[in-house]
């Protein structure tokens, strides 16, 4: 429309270094220590590509200058094994009139350009061997494993050992 602008504001979703869908964002407006104004102007869930996007903005000619948001994660029941990055992600809309009626809106992010970046907690798992009514022979046997992780889909998931990428870990387990 003449003499109006409009600018269209996004969250992006790394969950351990990939982009990720499924998660919630909220914009708000922000003062001046850039902290959230009221209720959330929109609230948008990350595709699977990633990104949430926020319905578009508009602005008319009494709105030239600039215009504070903050963008946040909306986590309702925290997963205890994501840690969550707990930012708000900071936006300045510049919008301007050229004197002429040709009106522009320009998002600028500031730091990492609205991503989130969760990460999985590291774990631990401990293994033992108990053997009932043991014989000589299997006191001192070693016995072979497998364990295969799978995510919340079931399907397997991929750990690191070593730096390197694996679906399954082998191992031993003898007597100490």
């Amino acid at each position: 429309a003449p003499n109006e602008a409009t600018v269209n504001l996004n969250a992006y979703k790394l969950m351990d270094g990939m982009r990720a869908g499924g998660y919630t964002f909220a914009l708000y407006e922000a003062d001046s220590n850039w902290q959230p104004v009221g209720e959330p102007i929109d609230t948008k869930v990350s595709s699977s590509g990633g990104i949430a996007s926020f319905d578009v903005l508009s602005y008319g000619p009494e709105d030239t200058g600039d215009h504070r948001y903050v963008i946040a994660e909306v986590v309702e029941n925290p997963d205890p094994t994501i840690e969550y990055d707990t930012d708000l992600e900071r936006v300045t809309v510049t919008v301007s009139d050229d004197g002429a009626g040709n009106m522009s809106a320009v998002a600028g992010y500031h730091v990492d350009g609205g991503t989130f970046r969760n990460n999985t907690k590291p774990g631990s798992l401990k293994l033992t061997k108990n053997i009932v009514n043991p014989t000589m022979v299997s006191a001192e046997q070693e016995f072979t494993f497998r364990i295969t992780f799978f995510d919340r889909q079931g399907n397997p998931a991929v750990l690191r050992q070593a730096g390197e990428e694996v679906t399954s870990l082998r191992g031993m387990i003898a007597d100490e």
